[in-house]
């Protein structure tokens, strides 16, 4: 009976219970879309999206760029790992879902732990037929729209994925670091923008002046996948909306 009852609670624990924080994320509806914030159900949705949409953005990446000789694995690495950290809250995270006729169609994952100074975009992605549908700027706007207190939002992008870097410049992101062109094999249109640096699953790759980590105290390392700093860029967009607290 004590074993059947853990269960239950575990699984209520997992389907059910929305993760509670300071910040205000009210579920909307949009142009026939639905907008939830952390619902548990939607996880499998979630991991399907993001296999669907980076498998499109690196279709033409050699598997080496990501250092990995399998796409596919390496994505279902990445999105497992990022779905465990939301479900232990070992870090103060959030994630809100887009969802057509019940099926997930995006989703935006968020650090918290920085809040109100700001929201840190930890991932994000958007099924291919559903793209260019202005899904990730409601979602974006819809966090900026409820906590005017937040002063900016910030995101890391690997060089190589354009369609995110694209998107975020047409939001209004602004590099925030960058690396001299020479340095990096990459070659894209934000080469001779003002510098960048690197951060993945709330692991420093190097150390960052301004970086949104500074203040949990984190020592600076490598990442145990090895990444190239050269891989990342950070960007950062002021809320326009941004009300200082009094």
């Amino acid at each position: 009976m004590k074993r059947s009852m853990t269960l239950f609670f575990f699984l209520c624990a997992f389907f059910i219970t929305p993760i509670f924080c300071a910040c205000n994320f009210i579920d909307f509806e949009e142009d026939g879309i639905s907008y939830e914030w952390n619902r548990f159900s939607d996880i499998l949705g979630v991991r399907s999206v993001y296999l669907n949409s980076f498998s499109h953005n690196y279709r033409n990446i050699a598997p080496n760029a990501l250092k990995t000789d399998n796409i596919k694995k390496f994505l279902l690495h990445e999105i497992d790992q990022e779905i465990e950290i939301l479900r232990s809250q070992k870090i103060d995270t959030c994630f809100l879902v887009a969802k057509d006729q019940g099926d997930v169609i995006g989703f935006f994952s968020f650090d918290l732990s920085q809040y109100p100074e700001n929201i840190f975009i930890r991932k994000s992605a958007i099924r291919t037929d559903f793209k260019r549908m202005h899904i990730g700027s409601n979602i974006l706007n819809a966090v900026l729209n409820e906590n005017r207190e937040l002063y900016k939002l910030v995101c890391a992008v690997r060089r190589i994925n354009l369609e995110g870097l694209y998107f975020l410049d047409s939001f209004g992101f602004k590099i925030a670091k960058s690396i001299p062109a020479n340095q990096d094999s990459t070659d894209d249109s934000f080469e001779n923008s003002p510098t960048y640096l690197l951060g993945i699953n709330n692991i420093l790759l190097g150390p960052l002046v301004s970086d949104p980590f500074a203040k949990k105290g984190i020592e600076p390392k490598m990442h145990d996948r090895n990444f190239s700093r050269k891989t990342y860029r950070t960007l950062e967009y002021v809320n326009p909306l941004y009300i200082p607290n009094s």
